[in-house]
């Protein structure tokens, strides 16, 4: 949590105070925002894979009820599909702490708005500044916290720090959204692909039995004694 005692006495982000957020805190707000996406994205990929394991045991099911007549006719049923662990499918994703460190591009140019509207910087907490105008808008738009009220062009210095808190984090909440899609369209790509094989082989099942008779004298020979 922040300490605000201070900020009766001083200003937010005047010196000897930091110009914005300093490590400890964007560290414990990353941590908080990492936590947050790490359940989403169990609880997402459980779903997914709960729908697999309903398609997989269908199949084996199927399999179930086929396999007398593959011993009947004396044929080898197909082999089942093998599993592809998650980890062989492509991930289309670069950690923003890579691409940009230490935080990531949209944490850095949140933080820099923050400096540089600080009264360190002699350019006063609402003016306008020259960053990445879309990334920048995106944020307030998710916030909606740094906009001037309409009737003041002040703020105090606890709303100050709370609106640099909140930017700071919906910026790391925006970076750990990109990352749970990235993982999350990559389980899907791993559930349709089981399902695609499941149905696959469902149907090679059916078709091996057809294609038989006529093909294979026992089988032809068992089929007609059956029916």
């Amino acid at each position: 949590d922040m300490n605000y005692s201070s900020l009766v006495s001083c200003p937010f982000g005047a010196f000897p105070s930091l110009p914005t957020l300093d490590v400890q805190l964007c560290s414990q707000i990353k941590a908080l925002c990492k936590d947050n996406m790490i359940v989403s994205l169990l609880k997402g990929a459980q779903e997914l894979e709960e729908f697999a394991r309903e398609s997989e045991y269908s199949c084996a099911k199927i399999i179930q009820v086929l396999q007398p007549s593959f011993l009947s006719y004396q044929l080898e049923s197909p082999t089942p599909p093998e599993a592809i662990p998650l980890a062989s499918y492509p991930l289309d994703f670069t950690p923003p702490e890579v691409s940009c460190p230490p935080w990531g591009q949209k944490v850095v140019e949140a933080l820099n708005l923050i400096a540089a509207k600080s009264p360190s910087s002699n350019s006063g907490f609402l003016n306008d500044l020259e960053f990445n105008a879309t990334t920048i808008n995106e944020i307030k738009k998710s916030t909606n916290t740094l906009e001037p009220h309409e009737h003041s062009t002040h703020k105090s210095e606890f709303q100050k720090a709370r609106d640099a808190t909140a930017m700071v984090l919906a910026a790391f909440m925006k970076q750990e959204d990109e990352e749970l899609s990235a993982r999350l369209g990559r389980k899907n790509l791993q559930v349709m692909d089981r399902l695609a094989k499941m149905q696959a082989y469902k149907r090679d099942l059916i078709i091996t039995i057809r294609d038989a008779y006529g093909m294979n004298l026992n089988t032809t020979m068992n089929a007609n004694r059956f029916h």
